[in-house]
């Protein structure tokens, strides 16, 4: 793009002109989950902050493509609608084709918003209801930055099915089949809400229409930093455990943990790794003998490898299968509870981990203490967690190979209202990633005299605001993808009204 000159008597133009108030709100929740409820909750609450709100719903746009959902009963027409999305996706062969047209939509407004080319920055904020596939995260993240915020919503397993059901038993099977699908399908074109919900900005517990507007009104307070708001001892305690993680070397995956006794203060933290003699785990230096390290290779994978190596092999001994149908059963056993085993690790995890240190230090005292680990506790762990005293534990990442419930149905719940039975809860409150941000306080809040002085509502900026231009020129590269430029074939060409113009695009 052309650069315009500016004169040298352009001093009055300020960088702060150039930033716009508009925010971008992703929502992410696993099927069953009620987002009216928190799109009606924040629609409501960023009018008082002077805000306009765009809806877009990505499912509207897969009905506009492939007609509305068809079944006999609500879970039908949700699978119809997941199945065809998931087509449109393959059919175009990018996973984040709906985000796409989403954007497109904005950018089409926007142009029709300032058909004079002159761009402002506006209050206005679009909500995007939801975000199911981790490359349409992904876009959304790209295009607009730190200006697009992640909000992520659960409810309990009971309060979900019950959702999709209305109680009906018969429908218990399907609910449960199609939440399935939902937290994570194979091919990278279909439904990745495990793998997009714990990359969240903020997590909301939903369990009734309860408290909502107070959630929704200190998220927004964040956002636009109209109030000094510090972090409680959940947010304080899962930035803990998330910094601990780092620590890990583990080729699986980075989890953390931390410990916080009857009083509120961490005792300890843990992460998972390779233990080493003398207590402890391994540190980078010339002794390290952790996987990446020594062998270079995952030892829980390459036992699982052997292990149904052997079976097949013996199966083929036996004729039971042949050698040709070998990569077919091999996958049957991988996709089996086979392919959940984690007793081959020789990682110590973050859960014991942290357990262990609570109990190698002074304050290792465990009774009614709480724990909070990046990801749901494994049933190994589960199990030594109970055994310690530990009253609750949060998490965010799910893990459905644990069958810690199952296993201990005596002793651990997942439901919050439960008396005598440790705990498993979906952490709430501000992400690990959004900590330093959302917590830092951007203006000054005392006047002269050194009185407290909250922002208004209506004129507050968001703490992270992102240059218009940019936001027009990345959505117009997308929007470009659906509307090729004369050039590329002809049509009419609509652009922002300047001479060193943003790509141009035809009208949809």
């Amino acid at each position: 793009m052309a650069m315009k000159k500016i004169k040298s008597d352009s001093s009055k133009i300020t960088i702060d002109q150039f930033y716009t108030d508009e925010i971008v709100i992703g929502l992410c929740a696993p099927i069953g989950v009620d987002l009216d409820c928190i799109v009606n909750a924040l629609e409501e609450k960023l009018g008082q902050y002077n805000y306009e709100v765009k809806k877009i719903r990505l499912s509207s746009i897969i009905k506009e493509m492939k007609g509305e959902g068809v079944g006999s009963c609500a879970i039908e027409v949700k699978k119809d609608l997941i199945n065809k999305g998931n087509e449109i996706r393959r059919e175009n062969g990018r996973a984040a084709y709906i985000a796409e047209k989403a954007i497109e939509q904005t950018f089409l407004e926007r142009l029709e918003y300032f058909p004079d080319g002159k761009y402002a920055s506006r209050r206005v904020c679009t909500i995007i209801n939801s975000i199911k596939n981790s490359a349409e995260h992904r876009l959304f993240k790209e295009i607009y930055g730190e200006s697009f915020y992640l909000l992520g919503v659960f409810s309990s397993n009971e309060v979900r099915i019950r959702n999709l059901t209305g109680d009906d038993k018969k429908l218990l099977r399907d609910a449960e089949d199609l939440i399935k699908v939902d937290h994570a399908e194979a091919g990278g074109f279909g439904q990745e809400v495990g793998k997009v919900f714990h990359s969240a900005d903020y997590f909301i517990r939903l369990e009734g229409p309860a408290q909502v507007d107070l959630k929704i009104e200190r998220y927004l307070k964040l956002i636009f930093d109209t109030e000094v708001i510090t972090p409680d001892i959940h947010e304080s305690a899962m930035f803990e455990a998330a910094s601990a993680a780092r620590n890990s070397a583990c080729l699986s995956r980075q989890v953390g943990a931390a410990i916080v006794n009857d009083d509120g203060l961490i005792i300890s933290t843990g992460w998972n790794d390779v233990p080493k003699f003398g207590g402890g785990t391994y540190k980078s230096g010339p002794l390290d003998k952790r996987c990446f390290n020594d062998g270079k290779y995952c030892r829980n994978d390459k036992n699982k490898n052997h292990l149904v190596s052997s079976v097949i092999d013996e199966l083929i001994h036996q004729g039971i299968v042949t050698s040709g149908n070998r990569d077919g059963v091999s996958k049957i056993l991988f996709d089996s509870a086979i392919g959940d085993l984690i007793e081959y690790s020789r990682a110590v995890h973050a859960e014991m981990h942290a357990i262990l240190n609570a109990g190698r230090s002074k304050s290792g005292h465990l009774v009614d203490s709480v724990l909070y680990c990046t990801t749901y506790p494994c049933h190994s762990c589960a199990r030594h967690i109970v055994a310690s005293g530990i009253k609750e534990v949060y998490f965010i990442e799910p893990y459905p190979k644990s069958r810690a419930v199952t296993l201990h149905s005596d002793s651990i719940t997942e439901d919050e209202g439960a008396i005598g039975k440790l705990k498993l809860l979906a952490y709430e409150g501000v992400a690990p990633s959004r900590y330093l941000a959302f917590f830092a306080i951007k203006d000054k809040r005392k006047d002269s005299v050194g009185s407290y002085h909250p922002n208004r509502k209506v004129d507050a900026s968001p703490k992270i605001a992102k240059i218009f231009e940019s936001i027009y020129l990345l959505e117009a590269s997308v929007a470009e993808r659906f509307n090729p430029s004369p050039d590329d074939g002809g049509g009419e060409e609509i652009t922002n009204g300047k001479d060193d113009s943003l790509p141009a695009t035809k009208a949809a």
